[in-house]
């Protein structure tokens, strides 16, 4: 597997592997948590935490593809689906 399919099949996960709807729902909560967080402990803190969770996505994300083998095979909450959408 070359570079361009490695980062298309990276790409189609990004993009397909969650619905439009759970997507903005989910950055509509996620601004709320850091508003709140802000008010409460102020910027220093509320990059720490960002930076702390940026960190933890990247270790799951990585996680799932490395159980799925490569986002090839179903596994957890990841379901298989194609990779050539575009």
């Amino acid at each position: 597997m070359d570079f361009k399919d490695l980062y298309n099949r990276e790409k189609n996960v990004v993009l397909y592997g969650q619905s439009v709807r759970f997507r903005v729902i989910k950055y509509i909560i996620l601004f709320g948590i850091f508003t709140a967080f802000y008010t409460w402990r102020g910027l220093n803190d509320t990059l720490l935490l960002l930076a702390v969770l940026f960190a933890a996505s990247l270790c799951i994300h990585f996680f799932f593809r490395y159980m799925s083998e490569g986002w090839t095979k179903s596994w957890g909450l990841y379901k298989h689906t194609s990779v050539d959408k575009k």
